[in-house]
């Protein structure tokens, strides 16, 4: 799944892995990053835009192996057809489980 990272106007920016969205560093705990020493991330990392009318800036959760809108570039908001309202599936990677508790819960 991707999220939604930049709306129109926005200015992007990724640096070492950092993503800062109008000069604001944003904290994202659902983010998966792989080993720092990864340095093949062109142009996943280090680059700026400006996100353009009609149109979002998505990055995936596992943003080290994700293709994205820093791939395939920006999503016009007419190919966007609706939205997550609830959690369908839901993943515990330190236990190695399934949180059950999670899933069906109404996303707000």
């Amino acid at each position: 799944p991707q999220r939604v990272v930049g709306i129109p106007g926005d200015h992007i920016r990724i640096v070492k892995k950092q993503v800062y969205v109008n000069g604001q560093l944003q904290h994202d705990p659902h983010i998966q990053l792989l080993d720092p020493s990864v340095t093949d991330m062109v142009p996943r990392d280090n680059f700026e835009t400006v996100v353009p009318p009609h149109s979002y800036f998505v990055m995936g959760d596992n943003r080290d192996d994700s293709y994205d809108s820093r791939f395939w570039g920006f999503v016009k908001s007419r190919k966007i057809v609706g939205r997550a309202v609830l959690i369908y599936w839901s993943w515990n990677k330190e236990s190695g489980s399934i949180r059950l508790s999670r899933i069906g819960k109404m996303i707000h």
